[in-house]
Parts: structure tokens; sequence; C-alpha cells
């Protein structure tokens, strides 16, 4: 069982133009509308791959009872605390000719001390010892900033293992949280410091004093460069095909599912990082929010190049 924790989710709306030009009129070529949120897609990975997991947070309104039903739909389980207001809607605008995505995110809904409550209520009733937590996403309203390390706590403290998918500017609001995983892009590590990173050796150094406040595994993800997987002991750089990219959006989600999917197996640290790396490589190639099958990652693989370093 995976877990999932969703605080602000959204329904993303990817709107494809062919060329898109700011201050112009816009023809929509098409558009794609799905269930969002990171640790809502991460539960669509698991689903698709089939692995059992329950998705939590909050939602509000129609659009959050939509995303219910869409996920219901798609045989996850979900748990959600509802709450006033509506949940927010994210539109992705995609312009076709050079793949560049120009993102337009609402605040969603403000939750009250009770909603919180309720939720941690909830939380708490469902951790299991050796179940992998995935917490993901923005805050909403009323939380506060220093929220994950609660939940970080609470779950590692029941022996489950979590992953924490946040930005740069949340993960220095929670500079007490330990998770197992984490996996910042560069420009959010590079927020999170204060400074500019330009190289492999750089990149390691400055996420040295994470590793050994307790964190076991760091992957910065570096676009079309691939990724870094450090550890206390080395560092893998993967290396990934050039694909046409329709959507970014849900690939740093793939490569959380995809490490924390091979990790559920039991895998090989290498095939986790294999999968983390072809999974968030495939979800560039489809329209709107979704996610490779076990089937296209097996296809990947051969085409990924790892190289390790002590």
């Amino acid at each position: 069982m995976i877990l999932t924790v969703t605080l602000n989710p959204a329904i993303d709306r990817t709107i494809y133009i062919n060329q898109f030009r700011p201050g112009q009129v816009n023809l929509v070529e098409s558009q794609v509308q799905d269930p969002g949120g990171k640790g809502i897609n991460v539960s669509r990975f698991m689903q698709i791959n089939g692995e059992e997991t329950l998705a939590m947070g909050f939602l509000a309104g129609d659009e959050g009872k939509w995303i219910e039903a869409q996920c219901q739909k798609k045989g996850i389980s979900t748990h959600f605390v509802f709450i006033e207001g509506k949940t927010r809607t994210n539109q992705k605008l995609v312009s076709l000719d050079t793949g560049a995505t120009t993102d337009l995110n609402e605040e969603g809904p403000t939750l009250s001390e009770d909603d919180l409550n309720r939720f941690l209520s909830d939380y708490t009733d469902h951790l299991k010892e050796g179940m992998w937590v995935v917490i993901a996403g923005s805050l909403p309203k009323g939380v506060p900033a220093n929220f994950y390390t609660r939940l970080v706590k609470e779950a590692k403290s029941r022996g489950a293992k979590v992953a924490l998918d946040i930005n740069g500017q949340l993960l220095k609001a929670n500079p007490d949280a330990v998770p197992n995983f984490i996996k910042p892009n560069l420009e959010e590590l590079e927020s999170l410091i204060g400074r500019s990173l330009s190289t492999h050796k750089e990149i390691q150094e400055a996420v040295t004093p994470m590793l050994k406040k307790g964190i076991e595994r760091i992957c910065v993800s570096l676009g079309a460069e691939g990724s870094l997987f450090i550890d206390a002991q080395q560092m893998f750089h993967v290396k990934v095909p050039r694909v046409t990219v329709l959507s970014t959006v849900g690939a740093g989600d793939s490569m959380v599912s995809g490490y924390v999917y091979g990790q559920e197996k039991g895998l090989a640290l290498t095939e986790c990082i294999q999968i983390a790396a072809a999974a968030s490589v495939i979800a560039v190639t489809k329209e709107g929010t979704n996610f490779a099958n076990n089937a296209e990652i097996l296809k990947v693989l051969p085409h990924l190049q790892i190289v390790k370093t002590k």
C-alpha cells in the first residue's frame, strides 16, 4: 500500500495552442482535463502499474467531487476531507511549436484548524509500519508553512517510509523534516541553498548536509540532462533519450512514483533509478497529465545511461 498526501489538489486543464502568443488572440487546438495534484498523480501512477494506493488530502466543492469521482473511476481508493470553498483549477498552456508550458495556477480554498485536525486524525489512523507515504505539493491557505514536518514525523514515528516532494521554499520552512527521499529539481535546490550550482560535484556537495541530517537519498532532476541520485556513498547520473515533449506536467511526479514503486517492490537501487527516469521520460510524451505503464517503461530502459560516481 502506497499512501499519498495532497493537501492542495487541483483539476489540471492542459490547453494546446499551435503558437502561443501573449497579448494576442490564440486558437485552442485541443484541451485535456485530469485530476491533479502531486500526490494524486503518484496514486494514478501506482494504480496504472498495479500497486495498491490510497489518496488522502483536502477537496472542496463540485471541483473536488469531480476529482474524487475520477480517482475512484480509475480504481484509486480515496479518503479525502471535504471542506468549504472550491478546489482550484490549474491551467497549462502548451505552445506546440516550442513545447513551452505556461502555468496559470489558482490558490485554492482556505483551511481552518478544524479541517487540519480532521485530516490529522484520518492520516494517523491510516499509517502503518513499513508502508511508503508520499507527501507532495503546495500548501493551501491557512496551513502553517512547517506543517509538512509534522506529517513526516507522524509517519516515521509509526515506522513508515516517507518521500517528500515539495518546493525549495517549503523545504527551507521545514528544516526538521527528515524523510527518506526528496526530489528537488535544480532550480528548487538552488532556491533552498541560496546560490547557483554549475556542476554535478557542486550539487553533490550542496546536498551533503541534508544526507548527514538523515535523509537517505536525494534525486535532483535536471530536465533534459536527466537526473542525479545521491546518497552518502555514491552518486548516479541518469542520462535520458531526447523525446518530443507534449506536456511537462507530471514528469517530476513520475520520477518520485517510479522510485517509490521500485522500493516497494524491493528492487535493487539501480533498478529503482531506471524505473524513475523512464517513467519521467514517458510522462512528457503524453497529452495532459498522464503516466507510464510497465510495458512503456520496459521499452525505454535500454535507452538510459547510468554513470556512477563514488
